[in-house]
């Protein structure tokens, strides 16, 4: 499995980022009553939504690991879990993926950067 490129950002840009708790509910709705709610699984990832600021060059690289690397977005990557970091030199992975129900990534010029949004799929 790949892992996030060390090229590219290792945090996102905090304005607009935002982490969620995972769905792991399957509902079945009744004839009558309440609907029934179980567990879908063991364990369910949580969405993510991030930006990050990047050069051209990173933009390049970026966009070679999605379309290359991930094949689109298809398959799983680690991914650096700044949060729980303690410092740089010691990054946390997690298991993620580009999320399959949101759109695939985007980028709009920022001056002389470009600001990348992901949506992804986070394994906790």
């Amino acid at each position: 499995m790949e892992y996030w490129p060390t090229t590219l950002p290792q945090r996102p840009l905090q304005d607009g980022a935002t982490m969620t708790f995972p769905d792991n509910r399957k509902v079945t709705k009744m004839d009558a009553g309440p609907a029934k709610v179980r567990l879908k699984a063991t364990t369910a990832p949580s969405p993510h939504r991030y930006s990050y600021a990047m050069t051209k060059a990173q933009l390049d690289y970026f966009k070679a690991f999605y379309i290359t690397n991930t094949h689109y977005g298809a398959d799983t990557f680690y991914w650096p879990a700044w949060w729980l970091s303690d410092n740089d030199a010691t990054p946390v992975y997690l298991q993620a993926r580009f999320s399959p129900e949101a759109n695939p990534p985007s980028y709009v010029p920022n001056d002389h950067e470009f600001t990348v949004t992901v949506e992804l799929e986070v394994w906790e």
